[in-house]
């Protein structure tokens, strides 16, 4: 996912550099290129809301139950 969602940013920031969006040769081009931005925006903050969606760090291994010794500082940590 990462890679992902760097590759897009990557492939919309070349795009923006090339192309005009809001002063665009005609209107039908602009309008277009208005949806691409508003589409990578949204994809970009979709994928970036799943990555701080308590889902992910609920899926995301616990060291605590990996490491019985380490059980004491990760709780001591989750309670600041």
């Amino acid at each position: 996912m990462n890679a992902y969602l760097f590759d897009v940013a990557a492939v919309f920031a070349r795009f923006y550099d090339a192309c005009t969006v809001l002063k665009a040769e005609d209107s039908a081009t602009r309008d277009n290129r208005i949806a691409l931005t508003d589409l990578t925006g949204r994809t970009l903050a979709t994928g970036l809301d799943y990555w701080a969606s308590p889902r992910l760090h609920a899926a995301a291994p616990n060291p605590a139950r990996q490491h019985p010794c380490l059980q004491k500082s990760v709780t001591s940590a989750a309670r600041r």
